[in-house]
């Protein structure tokens, strides 16, 4: 990502903004697409924490799981 993010930096020093525009939407998209499903590792990873054995803990647990995976 870094790279690709200098990448767009030099297209811009060059004057070619067209094209670095272009590829900076493009990353913004892929960028809130890994944030999605980072958040979704994370919040999955916390979960599997969290004592199961109470259903209310278990139905709340599902309930956040499939809001993340909805999101990503």
């Amino acid at each position: 990502m870094k790279r690709i993010r200098c990448f767009v930096f030099l297209l811009l020093l060059f004057r070619r903004r067209k094209a670095a525009r272009a590829w900076s939407q493009a990353l913004a998209g892929l960028q809130d697409s890994l944030g999605a499903f980072n958040d979704l590792a994370t919040a999955d990873r916390l979960l599997d924490c969290l004592d199961a054995d109470d259903p209310t803990i278990a139905r709340v647990s599902g309930f956040v799981r499939g809001w993340f995976a909805h999101a990503a």
